[in-house]
């Protein structure tokens, strides 16, 4: 029963990797699941063979030690990444910094538009507020994605002169970094527009760059893919947690 049950997650595992394994999701991360398919396999082949046994124990040991310690840090991490799920922005913030994902030579991805679409709502609601767009240009995209993403919230009726672009960061933690050369970190209320799965990270690195006043904008995401962005999300998020970046 046992090894049914670890061959069965295994086939959903392989079959997640290839619904998640179109070049227009951009991210290679997905391989991960290849590799927690045959992990599980593995261990259901042990199982079936009861060949548990003759692994020498001090393997099965460090292997157990590993397998713990990885799942202290998955849910220090997602239970991090949860809290920020459902937070409330304010009204009339000085300034939406809005973080960059991959841009199609037709324009920003769906995770992308989600930030934009949830950006431009709460800039019609609040006309003072300022909005910086931040990511520099990937090898896979066709320009800066600050450019790809001023273009598209014009596009939905915001002024142009509302919106700053910064172009050269490569990842959250440029995203924040170079975006308070643009504004006043200090005095300015920011709400770190993002995924609710990234929010956390993206407010945590904006408080690590200086920015006083920290909020919370949440853009929607698909639930078909919240598998694998929450477990890319714990990942990046030990490892900024490691470098120090938080």
């Amino acid at each position: 029963m046992l090894s049914a049950a670890l061959y069965i997650t295994a086939g959903l595992c392989l079959l997640y990797a290839l619904f998640l394994s179109d070049p227009k999701n951009g991210s290679p991360f997905f391989l991960v699941w290849y590799v927690i398919a045959a992990a599980f396999a593995a261990a259901g082949y042990l199982t079936a063979a009861s060949l548990w046994q003759a692994v020498p124990s001090w393997l099965l040991i460090i292997g157990g030690v590993i397998l713990a310690a990885a799942a202290v840090l998955l849910i220090f991490a997602g239970s991090r990444i949860l809290s920020a799920f459902h937070l409330k922005t304010p009204e009339d913030l000085d300034l939406l910094i809005v973080l960059g994902a991959l841009v199609h030579p037709y324009g920003p991805s769906r995770v992308l538009q989600y930030r934009l679409d949830a950006a431009a709502e709460y800039l019609k609601r609040n006309p003072r507020t300022r909005c910086i767009v931040s990511g520099g240009q990937g090898s896979n995209e066709p320009c800066p994605e600050g450019k790809a993403m001023k273009e598209y919230l014009v596009s939905k009726g915001i002024e142009a002169e509302r919106i700053l672009e910064e172009n050269r960061s490569e990842s959250t933690y440029e995203n924040t970094l170079f975006s308070r050369e643009l504004c006043d970190p200090e005095h300015d209320r920011t709400a770190i527009v993002t995924n609710e799965f990234h929010l956390w990270r993206g407010m945590a690195l904006a408080r690590k760059a200086g920015f006083r006043h920290v909020y919370g904008l949440a853009g929607k995401s698909k639930a078909v893919y919240m598998p694998n962005n929450f477990l890319r999300e714990c990942c990046a998020l030990i490892k900024d947690m490691i470098c120090g970046n938080i």
